[in-house]
This record gives structure tokens, C-alpha cells and sequence, in this order.
């Protein structure tokens, strides 16, 4: 009796999703009859990548890894993301750009490499 195995490659296409934090807030009850003063608690938020942005991580490094890798221009990628139902101008995606390497990759790198901001 002889064994066969077989193998396929098979692609999961890119899954884009919106994460919602939802902080609750607390006040002690106890500490305000006590001291007057009300002590509010609200649990952390993760930093953002770009204050004030949708941007996450991931998705910075997905359009610079299509840009600068890829060599994908903006406005190509700005259709590839209209395609996937979400709205992001090439000057956004521009911008994500600029903001990250100057807050990330020239803090990282430093003065060593040559680059500045």
C-alpha cells in the first residue's frame, strides 16, 4: 500500500477591519463621600501610530511595504483600497508616509544613517 500526499498554495485576500476602543469610565463612589473629591479610573487606549488617525501599524507598514517594496504608486493604491470600501486619498497615504518616517524611522535610525527630517 504506497501513501500519496499532495500540496496547494492558497491565498486569503487582505481583511480590512475597523477596531472600535470603547473606555469606560469609573468614579469611586466611596473616595468622593470621603474626600470630597471624585476619583475617576478609565482604562488605557493603545497609542496611536499618528494622532488622529485611522492609521494603525499595520497599515502603515502595508502602504510603505507596497510602495517602497511593491513599488506601487499612491494612486494605485488609493484604488486598491477604494476596491476594498474604504475612502483614503493619496495625499492620506502620502502623509502617513512622511508622519511615520519622521516620528519612527528617523528616531530609529538617527543621525548614524544620514537622514533627517
Amino acid at each position: 500500500m504506497a501513501e500519496g500526499a499532495g500540496e496547494e498554495l492558497e491565498i486569503i485576500p487582505a481583511h480590512v477591519k475597523l477596531l472600535r476602543y470603547i473606555r469606560y469610565s469609573y468614579v469611586c463612589e466611596c473616595c468622593e463621600k470621603e474626600t470630597g473629591e471624585a476619583t475617576i479610573v478609565k482604562a488605557p487606549t493603545p497609542a496611536p501610530v499618528i494622532k488622529r488617525s485611522l492609521a494603525s501599524a499595520s497599515t502603515v507598514a502595508h502602504v510603505m511595504y507596497q510602495k517602497y517594496v511593491n513599488g506601487m504608486p499612491l494612486y494605485r493604491q488609493e484604488k486598491d483600497w477604494a476596491n476594498q470600501g474604504i475612502v483614503l486619498s493619496r495625499a492620506t497615504l502620502a502623509n502617513w508616509i512622511i508622519r511615520s518616517a519622521n516620528d519612527w524611522l528617523v528616531a530609529f535610525m538617527g543621525d548614524n544613517e544620514g537622514i533627517s527630517a
